[in-house]
């Protein structure tokens, strides 16, 4: 039972862990949107372009990061109700 509990911990540990992750490529994509807007008004085409680029890459890495996370919650969650339905 100990080892269960231990699993379960460190699996909900590293959900945890993923969604900070995805909370930190947020936070600094929320933090250069003035600054690619700016560019991008300004007319400097290559800085636009690398803003935006850099805007997909950061998307991207957090929707790979919950997709993850969402996988990891939901494998468990499928063995878990395997288990319930094997126990008498």
């Amino acid at each position: 039972m100990t080892d269960r509990l231990e699993q379960e911990i460190a699996r909900l540990n590293q959900i945890h862990d993923a969604r900070e992750r995805t909370r930190a490529k947020m936070e600094l994509l929320l933090e250069r949107i003035p600054k690619g807007i700016e560019e991008a008004e300004s007319g400097n085409a290559e800085a636009a372009a690398a803003y935006l680029s850099a805007t997909q890459k950061i998307l991207s890495a957090a929707l790979s990061e919950e997709e993850n996370g969402y996988h990891r919650l939901i494998g468990k969650q499928a063995d878990t109700d395997e288990k319930h339905e094997e126990t008498p």
